[in-house]
């Protein structure tokens, strides 16, 4: 039987391998204590539920309008509007099946085969292949460690003739760390310059709780140069700000010469978003974000928990500024030995650790960063503090 072989060198998941490693883990009555899944361990706010079931309970079960719920597109455009302090309309606010759909979107109506795409790394495990499925080529920007800052000379010298754009996050998933105001004044200028889209996936922006020193969050991209919105595609949604990871509900915010490829695309491969969930997030624009605050300080002490607890171990971690992620230093940790001939590289740690501490990582190959892991502190304080005492046991006693 014949098979495609399109996606034979698109690689699955990192995050989600170690997640479902876990979960088989759990199921056979072993308690992991998981800082994989960059998911919320809070609960989606009540208001957001009731409205979602309002809205089914009263017949909004039937196919949505192919780029989003009317209100709710008002509601993206004001909010972006207010964030990034240029105007944005409904007609630009697109509702997609979660905010990957989004990006999948952007690439395929950015990129022609054998384009380029400059990727700041360490990175989101999802760019490179979304960029190869629309046959581009992901190239990675490195931010070096320890403070993973971004380097403007290193965009520069990246870009070649077959460069067509490249992407921000901000804060940036895996690291969580933030970027100077003025260095994203000159990003934007450099996009301009080389005529350059930018795809702006920001997911966090809404969880940025360690803002200091004019460090910020994507949405001052548009501060020196408002010009540059008309080459910006942004994409967010509620999934982390909300804890309604589960709802795929996204949106991106396009120019006007990509509302008729991203409704394409969603008109034949999607149809739209599940009506009543759109009431959902429609709410979640709208109503009471007071909640937000207690969340932020919750990840604000975690990450100091987190941070200070790896350190203690002797992996250096830099103190993420926003989102829930870091990124841990285990190269010290790699040394194959006679006795541990297996610890070759941060996926054998990564293995190690969920084999025999029953703690559950991220290997940072999966996010460009090898000799690192990822810990999400997406979970209670008590949950990091076990983890971190699992570690602490099983670096000091070695199997």
């Amino acid at each position: 039987m014949k098979l495609s072989r399109r996606y034979e060198a698109i690689p699955p998941s990192g995050t989600m391998a170690v997640v479902q490693k876990a979960a088989l883990l759990k199921r056979q009555g072993i308690d992991v204590v998981s800082f994989a899944a960059g998911e919320p361990d809070f609960d989606t706010p009540p208001a957001i539920v009731a409205a979602m079931a309002q809205a089914a309970t009263s017949g909004e079960t039937r196919y949505p309008a192919v780029l989003g719920l009317p209100a709710l597109r008002e509601a993206i455009a004001a909010k972006a509007t207010r964030r990034y302090g240029v105007p944005f309309t409904a007609a630009s606010a697109i509702v997609t099946p979660g905010a990957k759909f989004a990006l999948w979107a952007a690439f395929q109506a950015l990129v022609d085969p054998g384009d380029e795409v400059l990727v700041p790394t360490p990175c989101w495990v999802s760019y490179g292949p979304q960029i190869a499925m629309a046959q581009g080529v992901m190239v990675p920007v490195p931010c070096a460690p320890p403070d993973f800052e971004l380097d403007l000379e290193a965009f520069e010298r990246a870009i070649t003739p077959r460069t067509v754009g490249l992407v921000l996050s901000l804060p940036m998933n895996p690291t969580g760390r933030l970027v100077a105001r003025e260095t994203l004044a000159k990003l934007a200028a450099l996009a301009l310059r080389h005529d350059l889209w930018i795809v702006s996936d920001d997911l966090y922006a809404d969880l940025c709780w360690g803002q200091h020193d004019g460090r910020v969050s994507g949405a001052a991209l548009f501060d020196a140069h408002p010009e540059v919105r008309d080459r910006v595609v942004i994409v967010d949604g509620p999934s982390k700000s909300h804890a309604m990871t589960g709802w795929r509900v996204g949106w991106a915010l396009v120019p006007d010469a990509l509302v008729a490829p991203f409704s394409l695309l969603l008109g034949q491969i999607a149809t739209g978003v599940t009506t009543f969930a759109q009431h959902g997030a429609l709410q979640a624009l709208t109503g009471d974000h007071a909640f937000l605050d207690a969340w932020n300080d919750a990840y604000r002490r975690r990450a100091h928990l987190v941070v200070d607890g790896l350190q203690a171990l002797g992996l250096p971690t830099a103190l993420p500024e926003g989102a829930f992620y870091a990124l841990a230093d285990v190269r010290s940790l790699i040394h194959p030995t006679a006795a541990h001939p297996t610890l070759a590289d941060d996926v054998a740690i990564a293995t190690q650790w969920l084999d025999h501490a029953h703690v559950a990582v991220v290997p940072g190959s999966a996010f460009h960063a090898p000799g690192f892991v990822r810990l999400s502190f997406a979970c209670s304080e008590a949950r990091i503090a076990e983890g971190l005492a699992r570690l602490r046991h099983l670096i000091g006693n070695p199997p």
